[in-house]
C-alpha cells in the first residue's frame, strides 16, 4: 500500500506542540526520516521547540528542513501570523497536525477558585485547533486549499 500523498518526499508540514518528547515531536520524526517531509516545529517554549530541532538534526535531518516557530496557539493573531509565515515559506501546506495541548489543575474552580486555568486549558486545547482549522484553508478568504 502506498502512503498518502501529502506523505511525498519535501511536502511540507506544520506541526503544533512539536517541542521535545511530545506527540508532535514523535510524528516531526517520522515525517522526516522516513517520509523526507521539511517540516515547521511549533511550541509555545523557545528551549523545548530547539531541543527538538536539534534533536531531529542530530538523527540525520537537514537542517534547512527543520523549521521552528514558537507561538501560543491560544492566540488567534499569532496562529494567523504563523500560517503566513507557513504559506509564504513552503508555498503550500500538505501535512498540519493541531497537537498541542496543555494539562493544568481544574480543581480549584470546582473549589471556589477563579477560571485561569480552565480559561489556559480551553484556550490551547479548544481554541488553538479552531485557530488552526480556520488559517490552514484560509478561513478569511485566502484561498490556500
Amino acid at each position: 500500500m502506498s502512503p498518502h500523498p501529502a506523505l511525498k518526499a519535501s511536502n511540507a508540514a506544520v506541526l503544533t506542540g512539536a517541542g521535545i518528547g511530545g506527540i508532535g515531536y514523535s510524528v516531526a520524526h517520522l515525517l522526516l526520516t522516513r517520509y523526507q517531509l521539511r517540516v515547521l516545529l511549533v511550541d509555545i517554549s523557545a528551549p523545548a521547540l530547539f531541543a527538538a530541532q536539534k534533536a531531529l538534526i542530530a538523527a540525520g535531518a537537514k537542517e534547512e528542513d527543520v523549521l521552528t516557530r514558537v507561538v501560543d496557539v491560544s492566540n488567534a493573531a499569532e496562529v494567523f501570523e504563523l500560517a503566513d509565515y507557513a504559506f509564504e515559506t513552503f508555498g503550500k501546506v500538505d501535512f498540519l497536525l493541531l497537537n498541542a495541548g496543555v494539562q493544568v489543575p481544574t480543581k480549584d474552580f470546582v473549589e471556589g477558585g477563579d477560571l485561569e486555568n480552565w480559561t489556559k486549558t480551553l484556550g490551547v486545547n479548544l481554541f488553538g485547533v479552531l485557530h488552526g482549522t480556520q488559517v490552514s484553508c484560509g478561513g478569511v478568504g485566502r484561498g490556500r486549499c
